[in-house]
């Protein structure tokens, strides 16, 4: 009987790989050369890359600086050129494949956001019981 693989760590390929399509895709959307103009203007932050293990689909990881109701918008944009968005990367990755691109929301601020006011409620209820 087969068992299903356990999920593993990133290897260092993976890794590296992830973070080559970063940088460039960083660089492909501050230039901002795009037909479309509404995503030109809309300023993002990738956080996080991670590349399936055959190198051939890679999540990409955003935040909108300013964040807000822009984050679906912006989310649906991306998603829509991220063909073309693809073709930019193709000129400068060095892999023999170029992967197939979907964009996500990060929500680790938000976590992060969560977890410093639950940290605070707990400091202030031990300050107002002294």
């Amino acid at each position: 009987m087969r068992t299903k693989p356990s999920a593993k760590a990133p290897s260092q390929r993976q890794q590296r790989v992830a973070e080559e399509i970063r940088y460039i895709l960083a660089e492909i959307l501050l230039r901002g050369d795009f037909s479309r103009r509404d995503l030109t203007l809309m300023p993002v932050t990738l956080t996080h890359v991670h590349v399936s293990p055959d190198l051939r689909n890679a999540k990409i990881y955003v935040m909108p600086l300013g964040g807000g109701s822009e984050v679906s918008s912006t989310l649906t944009n991306l998603n829509e050129m991220a063909g073309e968005i693809r073709f930019a990367l193709a000129k400068k990755l060095t892999t023999k494949y170029v992967p197939a691109l979907k964009f996500y929301s990060d929500d680790a601020f938000d976590q992060a956001q969560h977890i410093d006011n639950l940290i605070d409620k707990v400091i202030q209820k031990e300050n107002s019981a002294k």
